[in-house]
């Protein structure tokens, strides 16, 4: 993941290095690390998840009722449509491009493999609570790249797009996948995360973070917004940080400085992609 430099205050920086749900540049909200000023969007997927399989196409449909010969043939085309782990290029071509984006990226870096997120993201900075001291909140805020990666992954890519806004600030975007040898899910560590925070957020003398709950199916994470009183010219930096797991694959999308219904727009485009591959995988021969 590449790293990418801005000013703004401490906390933020640390946000950036940390950050999410997609790469290195600036989502401080999306893994949530506080602490430089690069903005990092990089979410990472939990080692201890929950099954999650893709159902079988003609799951749900009436008919007669089956022999124990067909059950059994209806469970084995069942598990051949699952999604297993993916290949790089696999993951190339379902993660966004600059193309799908809803505004044209000025910038745009790739990271391939699983150097980046072993050294940049699934990594405990303790920014969170160097800033905002040991509470519940700011220690879940410090592991929550960390265990969004989770342990095992075999591979990985992760593109970061950025932009000027209209008030010349950075906007980043931060999108990547990992695929494991096991079917995955990261539910419980945003839950985790909600339960410490959600309601009360972080705050010092002079910085404050708000976080509360991001619900879009398939995906689900948080949006936080971060104001410093000490610099007032960058008022309030806005990020969301959101996962989706399908199969053995974990995709994840973090923004700053995003709009909430552009960030909506680009999650949507997502799963519609992650659904036109789930179905080219069911049409072609397993094996």
């Amino acid at each position: 993941m590449p790293h990418v430099e801005t000013t703004g205050p401490a906390w933020l920086d640390g946000l950036k290095s940390a950050a999410l749900l997609a790469g290195s540049g600036a989502v401080a909200l999306g893994v949530l690390s506080a602490c430089s000023v690069s903005v990092h969007g990089s979410t990472n997927l939990e080692s201890t998840a929950s099954p999650v399989t893709v159902e079988d196409a003609s799951a749900g449909t009436s008919a007669a009722p089956q022999t124990n010969m067909e059950t059994s043939a209806a469970e084995a085309e069942t598990a051949e449509l699952e999604i297993t782990d993916l290949t790089e290029d696999q993951m190339m071509d379902v993660l966004l491009t600059s193309s799908d984006l809803v505004n044209p990226p000025e910038g745009h870096s790739t990271d391939t493999g699983l150097a980046y997120f072993e050294e940049k993201i699934a990594v405990n900075p303790g920014v969170y609570t160097e800033i905002f001291g040991p509470n519940a909140c700011a220690r879940q805020m410090d592991e929550i790249n960390l265990n969004l990666v989770g342990e095992g992954a075999l591979t990985g890519v992760l593109h970061e797009y950025r932009r000027t806004g209209a008030d010349g600030s950075p906007e980043l975007l931060f999108v990547w996948m990992l695929s494991y040898p096991r079917d995955v899910d990261t539910s419980s560590t945003w839950e985790k995360l909600l339960a410490a925070c959600e309601g009360q957020g972080l705050r010092n003398d002079t910085e404050q973070i708000t976080i509360s709950a991001l619900d879009h199916e398939p995906f689900s994470g948080v949006n936080m917004q971060f104001l410093s009183e000490v610099e007032a010219e960058s008022g309030v930096t806005q990020g969301q940080s959101a996962s989706a797991a399908f199969g053995q694959n974990l995709v994840m999308m973090s923004a700053i400085n995003m709009e909430d219904r552009d960030f909506a727009v680009l999650m949507d485009r997502q799963a519609e992609k992650i659904t036109e591959l789930e179905a080219s995988l069911g049409q072609q021969p397993q094996g």
